[in-house]
């Protein structure tokens, strides 16, 4: 395993989850893991926000932040509040440490493509902004594909369908603003190999979920592929900096 690589993080969480016992929930024990793992950046959102409340959330996350120049912040935003919304986006666009929003239309009840969607997607392509978004089924894929290809903003699609990657990831092959992170709780062999053919190499990148899933879980799945060490560098540290501005040597 290619622990000695330098990995950009483009999927993780802090705070507690209401599913799994996860007794480390804080962003020191989010640093504990990353140093594992060899992870240099981790890109966050705060369980709070996902699951409770967007505003505090957020203001918990970036406070965080400057006491962890490791870690970066997804904006969340939740699309019954897009004016609310759009207002995060605004306060925080600034701030060094953010690189995007976080959203999961699912979980809301929203289409991606519905107008509360799309107006706070102008408001992060408008800030330069990437997104993540969570990505379980082809309704959801279809409902991004139709939508992210006409903004200048890059989406990665987080976890690339679950078990509906088959179906879902080929929806996105023509959309070159689409990056693809396959974490996922089942470690299906030939997963990251077979997405990869569809897509490209250049166009996956490295999110795990953590600390929901330990690092080394998803990381496995890229060791266990065959990517050569020049793909892996691409998939690890190269498309992350790049489509998140991160702006690493």
């Amino acid at each position: 395993m290619s622990l000695s690589m330098e990995k950009i993080d483009c999927h993780t969480h802090v705070g507690p989850y209401y599913l799994v016992l996860i007794r480390e929930t804080g962003f020191a024990d989010l640093a504990e893991l990353m140093q594992r793992a060899n992870i240099k950046v981790a890109c966050i959102s705060h369980t709070q926000s996902v699951f409770h409340e967007m505003v505090p959330g957020n203001a918990k996350l970036f406070a965080a932040l400057e006491r962890y120049p490791q870690m970066r912040g997804y904006i969340y935003v939740d699309p019954h509040r897009p004016q609310a919304s759009i207002e995060e986006i605004e306060k925080y666009a600034g701030h060094p440490q953010v690189v995007g929003i976080k959203s999961r239309s699912v979980y809301h009840g929203v289409p991606f493509d519905a107008p509360e969607y799309i107006q706070i997607l102008k408001a992060a392509e408008r800030h330069g902004l990437a997104m993540l978004h969570h990505t379980d089924s082809v309704e959801v894929a279809r409902q991004m594909a139709s939508v992210i290809r006409d903004l200048d903003m890059n989406l990665i699609v987080g976890h690339s369908g679950l078990a509906a990657w088959r179906s879902v990831v080929p929806l996105f092959a023509d959309i070159p603003n689409s990056y693809m992170d396959i974490c996922c709780s089942i470690a299906e062999a030939g997963r990251a190999r077979a997405i990869a053919d569809i897509v490209g190499v250049e166009r996956m990148v490295l999110g795990t979920d953590m600390n929901l899933i330990n690092p080394l879980w998803t990381i496995g799945m890229f060791e266990a592929a065959g990517f050569s060490e020049a793909e892996l560098r691409q998939i690890y540290w190269e498309t992350p900096n790049r489509i998140l501005k991160l702006g690493l040597a």
